[in-house]
């Protein structure tokens, strides 16, 4: 495909769209594209031996309500995916993390989004204090894995960035290698 215009519809707090024009073989096309500067998943893992995760029950005004979730969110302009790991672990959840590591990258939506999302795992945890945004409305939920992957299969998870990571992390924990390599 090769881009023959880009027209600059929107511009939002977070994200900007854009009607683009592409040739593709004998085709003229257009594609409704929304750029975003990237985002990051959080797994905070606050007892590595018993598998308790903390996940957040946050509203969210598009889903009519609040939802469960692990923490995550938007990079700052110029903000590595781990810098923003990092700060939203804190805000959302109250908790320093004592030692990450990028599990993945993954896009969200590929066929209308440029979003990039980073997968970090955290442990060896610190309490802090939560700092959230002004329009955040997000509690804390500390369980354990084995019960959050019931929530998925039961419904009460609906947010799929949470769902994959809570499979990534019952695969990390089900695997020697994969294990030794994030909590080694």
């Amino acid at each position: 495909m090769k881009l023959l215009k880009s027209e600059h519809i929107y511009k939002g707090r977070i994200i900007d769209l854009y009607k683009d024009t592409v040739k593709t073989g004998k085709r003229t096309v257009t594609r409704d594209i929304i750029r975003h500067p990237g985002s990051v998943l959080i797994i905070p893992v606050l007892d590595v031996k018993k598998q308790k995760i903390i996940l957040i029950n946050q509203y969210r005004y598009a889903a009519g309500g609040y939802i469960y979730e692990l923490p995550a969110g938007t990079r700052d302009e110029n903000e590595s995916f781990k810098s923003c790991a990092l700060r939203e672990l804190i805000e959302e959840t109250g908790y320093a993390s004592g030692k990450i590591r990028e599990v993945t990258r993954f896009f969200l939506a590929p066929g209308t989004m440029t979003e990039i999302m980073a997968l970090f795992i955290s442990y060896n945890l610190e309490k802090s204090e939560q700092n959230l945004d002004e329009d955040e409305q997000i509690t804390p939920f500390v369980t354990t894995l084995g019960k959050a992957v019931d929530m998925v299969f039961s419904g009460r998870i609906k947010d799929s960035k949470t769902i994959a990571g809570i499979m990534v992390l019952k695969n990390i924990f089900g695997d020697k290698k994969l294990y030794k390599k994030y909590f080694g």
